[in-house]
């Protein structure tokens, strides 16, 4: 990379618009990315056969299937044959969609990645030179933690994987299944410009990928991996954009004249590519990440399957496509392979009890405590549900510091919720979401006030609840309030009120019954 001026002022610079403009006569392109699956895999074949072997629609026979994986699945696999027809179709596509454009490889040092992308350089090094290119050079950075959940083992014991030299001779031999003309007239050795990138330390260079582990990936480690790789990526494109900055000397004004496209494809797997491209897409800000647990959303890829986004700077994604096959679309039917519900996605999909916990949990949060994202939540079913629920959250003065949200929680999933405000002792606005009625969430709810107050007040302290404006009380913490019109008047009674006097509006426009604990 060459050396720039004041790096960090002149980043600044190149992120100070969203829209890719620093002012009216500057131009900064974004970069491409290309994410795809590897082709089909010897042990995807495997999981397939299993599949129709031992779950065919009939009773499922789960030691039969264990087994049959445990006796044929490899460490490090290559690809199937139809994983060969499938790279090729790739490598023709990819070779003709990305002609016009600088494009470099990030890839796994799996066998199967590799398998995958060799096709896809010969292709695009034969229309180099068929274009008589002066540049016939082609980047390729093996990425050594960009491996599939898991990683290399057979039965729970680790496989080493291959060192930078055994990846070196797997990728620019020629294999069975490759192109055949490419294959005996272009020597990816002397076209490929290999680099390399979380591997052992260079003074262990013999050690393979995965030889500093001891046994398989554990899910959770995964996540942790997928997490490191993530922003490894967004170093990686910003100082390709620093980079792109530099060589341009920041300012292209004849668009016209702007160097070629910048494209990044990363050929790895269908799990951890999910999961990266959750970060990228979803982002980082909700807990279900940080506590590393599964996202309640999943990406879902075809073996060479392609999804394509563009990066601004600054860890700014935009998704353009995901998913696609439009080199095998006009193709048999039977090369579109492990990218349906049937090919066992639905394992993304978690069961934990931090998901589907089946106990309510309700839990208190003052205004200014309360995140964004979760606040959007509560609008929203306060605008779905509540008589006038537009008005009253546009009206609403968010930072009270004496409003208080009690939330009904179930896993992830907000159920339903109700407002207190301690300096009146009113309770207001209490919605429940459709599906959650008549399963105790309101009483929960309830009663998390009361231990609320219980604990703030003292034992003998009661609460005040108003489903309307919010007139100040001086009745304290002993009373409750309900619109005899509002339809919680039947669920407060049901919950342990009575009614025992009414009170009016000052304007006497609207009239309250009143209930006492």
């Amino acid at each position: 990379m060459r050396a720039g001026k004041d790096p960090i002022r002149r980043f600044r610079l190149h992120n100070s618009s969203p829209s890719g403009y620093d002012d009216q006569t500057s131009f900064r392109p974004s970069i491409k990315l290309v994410f795809v699956r590897h082709a089909e895999s010897f042990n995807n074949q495997v999981y397939a056969d299993a599949h129709r072997l031992y779950n065919n629609g009939e009773e499922y026979n789960e030691t039969g299937w264990n087994d049959y994986v445990e006796r044929n699945r490899k460490a490090d696999p290559g690809i199937s044959k139809r994983g060969h027809v499938q790279s090729d179709s790739l490598g023709r596509h990819l070779a003709d969609t990305l002609r016009k454009e600088d494009v470099s490889f990030v890839v796994s040092p799996m066998a199967r990645t590799l398998d995958t992308i060799r096709p896809v350089l010969k292709h695009m090094l034969e229309r180099k030179i068929r274009q008589g290119s002066a540049d016939c050079m082609l980047e390729v950075m093996v990425q050594g933690k960009f491996y599939e959940v898991e990683g290399s083992h057979v039965r729970g014991v680790a496989k080493p994987g291959m060192n930078r030299a055994a990846v070196q001779q797997f990728l620019c031999s020629s294999k069975e299944g490759d192109h055949p003309k490419s294959r005996d007239s272009i020597s990816l050795e002397d076209h490929v410009n290999l680099s390399f990138a979380g591997f052992p330390s260079a003074a262990d260079e013999d050690l393979g990928w995965y030889a500093e582990h001891t046994t398989n990936e554990t899910w959770a480690s995964g996540e942790v991996r997928s997490a490191h790789f993530y922003h490894w990526l967004v170093d990686f494109l910003d100082l390709m954009q620093l980079d792109l900055e530099n060589d341009n000397e920041g300012r292209i004004t004849d668009k016209s004249k702007q160097s070629k496209k910048r494209t990044v494809v990363l050929v790895g797997h269908g799990d951890f590519m999910g999961r990266t491209l959750r970060r990228a897409v979803v982002g980082f800000g909700h807990m279900i990440e940080n506590e590393r647990r599964y996202h309640r959303a999943g990406f879902v890829h075809y073996n060479t399957g392609i999804s394509e986004l563009e990066y601004f700077g600054a860890g700014r994604f935009l998704l353009m496509n995901i998913n696609c096959i439009p080199h095998l679309d006009s193709g048999p039917d039977d090369l579109k392979t492990g990218g349906r519900l049937g090919d066992g996605w639905a394992y993304m999909m978690p069961k934990d009890k931090h998901i589907l916990n089946i106990d309510i949990d309700v839990r208190c949060y003052h205004s200014t405590s309360l995140e964004e994202h979760v606040q959007e939540q509560v609008d929203a079913l306060r605008v779905l549900y509540l008589r006038d629920g537009e008005k009253k959250v546009s009206e609403e003065v968010s930072n009270d510091p004496e409003m208080i949200t009690f939330i009904a929680w179930r896993g992830l999933q907000i159920l339903g919720c109700v407002l207190f405000h301690e300096g009146t002792g009113r309770v207001k606005d209490m919605v429940v979401r459709p599906v959650s009625r008549r399963k105790g969430v309101g009483r929960n709810l309830v009663r998390a006030i009361k231990a609320y107050i219980r604990e703030r007040e003292g034992s003998n302290s009661s609460v005040v609840a108003v489903n309307g404006a919010d007139e100040e009380s001086t009745l304290g913490l002993s009373k409750v309030f309900v619109s005899p019109c509002n339809e919680s008047l039947p669920f407060f009674q049901k919950v342990g009120f009575r009614i025992v006097g009414n009170e009016n509006e000052d304007d006497g426009a609207c009239s309250f019954h009143q209930l006492d604990t």
